[in-house]
C-alpha cells in the first residue's frame, strides 16, 4: 500500500473563514458498526467542516454486516439512530441513512440534505473485520466487489441532469479496520494482533486492485503503530468488547479517513462537542466510555499523520 505524502497544514485552521475554504464535499458511507459506533459519519463531516464551507453526507450501515451481506439486506440503523440527536427538527423524521446501497448511490434514500449534490465526492466502505482475512470471505467479497459494487460506482456523474458530456468519478476508499484487542468472536484462528492486522491489510490491498483509483484508509495500521509504541493509548481505542471502536478509536479512524481524502494533516481545530451530534455512541445499557480531550486528539491526530505518512 503506497503512503500518502500529504500537503503542508495550515497554520491558522482554526480561524479559517469561507473565502479561503473548499467549496463543498459530499461524503457517502457503506458498512458497519465500525462505522455507526460513534457516528463516525458525522465526526467526519465535522472535520471536514474546518476545511469546506458545505459538507454533506449520507450511509448505509448495518451492524455486522459484510459487503456480501449488506446489498441483500441493506440499512439496519432503524433502531440504533431513533435517538435525540438523530432528529430532524423540521420535519419529525430520523436521520437514520438510505434504506439501501443503491438508493444511497442513487441519492433517493432518506437524506433530505443532499442540497445541490448529484453524487458523491468520496464512499467510503469497510468489510466485516474478518472477511478479508480469511481466504472464502475473501473471495466472495472480491466478487461482489466486481459484480455488485463497481457497476454501481462506474454510474456516478457530477450532475446526471447535465448536458455536458464530463463525469467526475467519485474517490473510492476502503477502510481497512483494527484487528481485535483479544481474541474475540472467533478470531483465535487468525493469529496475534500483529497477524490479524497484516492478513486484514493483504486482503484490502486485493480489494482495491478490484478498483481501479480506489484507496485504502490504513486505521488498522494506526491501531498497530500505538499498539507497538504506545501500548496504553491503544487499550484505549476500544470498547468493552474488545472489537468495537471507543470514542477514542473513532476519533482516530476520522483522522485518518480525512488524510486519506484530502492528502493534508487533519485540522488541528476539535471540540468535546462534536459527540453531542452522535445519533449513536455505545449501547445503552453499557456504562460510557470517556470522549478524548482537546490534548488526546492532538495526540490522535498526530499518529493518523505520521501512518499515512506525513511529518509530524
Amino acid at each position: 500500500m503506497t503512503s500518502t505524502t500529504l500537503s503542508s497544514s495550515s497554520s491558522s485552521e482554526e480561524i479559517m473563514t469561507n473565502n479561503n475554504k473548499k467549496p463543498f464535499i459530499s461524503v457517502a458511507h457503506i458498512g458497519n458498526s465500525i462505522q455507526y459506533y460513534n457516528d463516525c459519519p458525522r465526526l467526519l463531516m465535522n472535520l471536514l467542516k474546518v476545511t469546506y464551507v458545505d459538507v454533506t453526507q449520507d450511509s448505509c450501515l448495518r451492524g455486522g454486516a459484510s459487503l456480501v451481506t449488506l446489498p441483500i439486506k441493506g440499512n439496519g440503523m432503524n433502531h440504533k439512530f431513533h435517538t435525540p440527536p438523530a432528529l430532524r427538527i423540521q420535519d419529525g423524521t430520523y436521520d437514520i441513512g438510505s434504506p439501501t446501497i443503491t438508493s444511497l448511490l442513487n441519492r433517493n434514500g432518506n437524506n433530505n440534505n443532499y442540497n445541490n449534490y448529484k453524487n458523491w465526492d468520496v464512499i467510503i466502505l469497510n468489510d466485516h473485520t474478518q472477511a478479508p482475512a480469511r481466504e472464502t470471505s475473501r473471495s466472495k467479497s472480491i466478487r461482489v466487489l466486481q459484480s455488485t459494487y463497481l457497476p454501481q460506482f462506474r454510474r456516478q456523474t457530477r450532475d446526471p441532469s447535465s448536458s455536458s458530456s464530463s463525469t467526475k468519478n467519485p474517490t473510492i476508499i476502503f477502510l481497512m479496520t483494527a484487528a481485535y484487542r483479544s481474541p474475540v468472536s472467533g478470531s483465535e484462528d487468525l493469529g496475534s494482533f500483529d497477524d490479524f492486522t497484516m492478513k486484514i491489510k493483504n486482503g484490502y490491498e486485493e480489494y482495491q486492485k478490484c478498483i481501479p483509483g480506489s484507496k485504502i484508509a490504513p486505521v488498522g495500521l494506526a491501531y498497530q503503530y500505538l499498539y507497538r509504541h504506545h501500548r496504553m493509548v491503544w487499550e484505549r481505542l476500544y470498547a468493552r468488547d474488545d472489537f468495537h471502536p471507543s470514542p477514542h478509536g473513532t476519533l482516530l479512524e476520522a483522522y485518518v479517513l480525512y488524510v486519506t481524502i484530502t492528502d493534508t494533516p487533519p485540522p488541528t481545530t476539535y471540540s468535546e462537542d462534536w459527540w453531542k451530534m452522535a445519533r449513536y455512541m455505545q449501547p445503552p445499557e453499557v456504562k460510557p466510555l470517556p470522549i478524548p480531550t482537546k490534548e488526546e486528539a492532538l495526540f490522535l491526530r498526530d499518529i493518523a499523520s505520521r501512518v499515512c505518512g506525513g511529518a509530524v
